[in-house]
């Protein structure tokens, strides 16, 4: 492959990168926008407790998470992209995300690690998910007790919306 072809296939991963960060950062802050920007508008998600299209998925992920966790945090691992054409690739990421939640009056962190699934489709220079496979490889839900960084003053954690101050600095459009 020469440069040129090199830089192009470098750009493409890149979007197709920055459109797997912003589903994650539209889950965690609870933006359903966000997420369905990640997606095609005909894009289907099949994640377990939701099998359907991925911008109705968009709608009803943000307050099923509202009801059942207090925060969630998606980390992304590493992606395999294969490109299957000049506007399709198949890509496989290892995600490992945090819910926080209560039982019987007891803090709790369930952990979740596992691999999306995606195939890719460019239009108009675009990448965004047509179709997603959700795979979960481990589950674990323990304690959460209290952490002393809890009680530091001035210590800023994060929030769901656009109260969580990672929003004073990015604009709508970028996501």
């Amino acid at each position: 492959m020469d440069i040129s072809g090199t830089l192009a296939l470098a750009q493409d991963e890149a979007a197709i990168r920055a459109a797997l960060a912003r589903y994650c950062r539209g889950i965690d802050r609870g933006d359903p926008a966000l997420i369905a920007s990640a997606y095609w508008p005909e894009a289907e998600d099949h994640h377990g407790v939701f099998d359907g299209n991925a911008h109705e998925f968009a709608r009803w992920i943000v307050p099923h998470l509202a009801k059942e966790y207090t925060l969630t945090q998606h980390l992304l691992g590493q992606s395999l992209i294969q490109m299957s054409g000049p506007d399709a690739a198949a890509v496989e990421t290892y995600f490992s995300s945090r819910h926080g939640h209560a039982r019987n009056g007891v803090r709790m962190v369930e952990m979740v690690s596992g691999r999306y699934i995606d195939r890719f489709a460019r239009r108009a220079g675009e990448w965004r998910i047509a179709d997603r496979l959700l795979i979960v490889d481990f589950v674990f839900d323990m304690p959460h007790p209290k952490s002393i960084v809890e009680d530091i003053p001035g210590s800023i954690f994060g929030c769901r919306g656009q109260e969580d101050a990672a929003y004073g600095l990015f604009t709508a459009q970028q996501g």
